[in-house]
């Protein structure tokens, strides 16, 4: 996935400068809202046949992420971005997509 190779070569790039350390919170805010709300969310909507499949890497990199839930910023999330994430880390992917549906359903009146 372009995502996941995204954040492993900004991660390998930031490391590399010897700044990983310095940036890291920062680092993994973007991957909190970008690939465990954003873009998790995305697939999950979408009725591709390699759903789970795709879903299956995205989480195993985020178990791989070091620190990645206590990243200082996560409380600069939006309550709704906080919702998807909780849905989205304990695999409620239902739920997410329900939230999803609603929303839309709503911004149509």
């Amino acid at each position: 996935l372009e995502i996941i190779t995204a954040f492993r070569d900004l991660i390998s790039f930031f490391k590399e400068q010897n700044v990983y350390e310095q940036f890291k919170d920062e680092i993994n805010y973007l991957i909190l809202d970008n690939l465990a709300v954003a873009a998790i969310t995305r697939v999950v909507l979408s009725k591709a046949s390699t759903k789970k499949e795709v879903l299956n890497e995205m989480e195993c990199y985020l178990k791989s992420v070091d620190g990645l839930y206590n990243a200082k910023y996560i409380n600069n999330l939006s309550s709704n971005k906080k919702l998807i994430l909780f849905f989205n880390r304990k695999k409620l992917y239902f739920l997410t997509w329900l939230c999803m549906k609603a929303n839309q359903l709503r911004n149509k009146k």
